[in-house]
């Protein structure tokens, strides 16, 4: 039995046999920093066997990950001041900041994060790495929930903790309740750092369907003008906006809040995105009269055009020429818009239908367009 374990075991301690596409995840990560692994072992025979050939990326690349800062002093000298001994000092340098995080482990869990481990050999670095330990997460997320539980505006290491997060491993869920938590205890009044971390948050931890971005915490954040484009561009890559927006207004109703600013901007980046979804998801006369002033207010007449090739049924086109006819736009979009619906080919016979009935509503709109050259 222990021998089928050891089996089993090595290539979690010593690595894949192809070191060259290892990307050995966070918890992998923690343990070979903090031991002598075959791993470790196999990296140092790999420096030791080097001489003077050009060390291969993947080598440097995981010797920064792991920390291995006496390993990378010693290949950096070797390497001298070319092309590649710059290489090593980069990873030497990503591997000083993974060492004093690993450092952390001796100190108070409570301790500033400010109070940095000693290095033997490289300097210590000075702002929040790419490189982020479990160990450091750990500690950052503390300085923050304890920032919050005391109401305090946070310092300069509370910022930093901030940032430190945005670059950890984070799930979606975890940065759903840290953002949550964040909005919740500052009663929306967000210093630039909390501001950071929940735009963060909306560009790179929601899923298209946005199971994670409840409609409460969506009203919340539409409250925070500076978060409104980007929370408009998270919720444009979601199916359904009408059934969304009623819910955000009903929830906002019921708050005693507005939406204010928030759907033209949702709806351009909806329309960007895909028109025909934008359409589609359309269930009432109203939601496409919403559409159509979004669209008219704040796009381009190559958008008019992509969105009029949305509409399926001749009942939507109806709609759409008739607040064309009612409230035209200035000369020279029209007059574009004129000239880009004259050079549109229209192939099925519905599609064609559509298609003479804007082009005849544009000769009237704008007849001194057809007699310019």
């Amino acid at each position: 039995m222990r021998q089928q374990l050891a089996r089993l075991t090595l290539p979690l301690a010593g690595g894949p046999v192809d070191l060259a596409t290892y990307r050995p995840g966070p918890w992998e990560l923690y343990y070979h920093r903090r031991h002598d692994t075959p791993l470790r072992q196999r990296l140092g025979r790999a420096v030791r066997e080097l001489g003077a050939e050009p060390a291969p990326p993947a080598l440097l690349s995981l010797l920064g990950e792991l920390g291995d800062v006496p390993t990378l002093t010693a290949l950096a000298e070797q390497l001298g001041t070319g092309g590649e001994g710059r290489r090593a000092r980069a990873a030497l340098s990503q591997a000083a900041e993974v060492a004093w995080q690993v450092a952390l482990d001796g100190q108070d869990p409570d301790a500033q994060l400010k109070i940095r481990a000693p290095l033997s050999q490289a300097d210590p670095p000075r702002s929040v790495s790419a490189v982020v330990d479990q160990e450091l997460f750990r500690r950052a997320l503390r300085l923050v929930e304890r920032t919050l539980d005391s109401g305090a505006p946070g310092e300069r290491e509370y910022a930093s903790a901030l940032r430190t997060l945005t670059a950890a491993s984070l799930f979606r869920f975890e940065a759903t309740a840290l953002a949550e938590r964040l909005v919740q205890a500052r009663r929306g009044v967000l210093a630039d750092a909390e501001l950071a971390l929940v735009r963060w948050f909306l560009q790179t931890k929601m899923t298209w369907e946005l199971p994670e971005l409840t409609p409460e915490l969506a009203v919340e954040l539409a409250q925070l003008p500076p978060l409104r484009p980007t929370l408009a561009t998270t919720l444009a890559n979601a199916a359904e906006w009408p059934r969304r927006y009623r819910r955000m207004e009903a929830l906002a109703h019921e708050s005693g809040r507005a939406l204010t600013g928030l759907i033209a901007p949702w709806l351009v980046a909806h329309i960007a995105r895909d028109a025909d979804a934008a359409v589609a998801a359309i269930t009432s006369a109203d939601e496409l009269a919403l559409l159509l002033e979004v669209a008219f207010a704040h796009l381009e007449p190559a958008q008019w055009l992509e969105l009029y090739r949305a509409l399926s049924g001749y009942a939507e086109a109806a709609a759409f020429l008739a607040r064309l006819r009612r409230s035209p736009p200035a000369a020279a979009p029209l007059a574009l818009f004129k000239g880009l619906v004259d050079a549109t080919r229209w192939h099925y016979p519905d599609e064609q239908a559509r298609g003479s009935w804007l082009a005849a509503l544009l000769r009237e709109l704008a007849p001194a367009s057809e007699s310019s050259p």
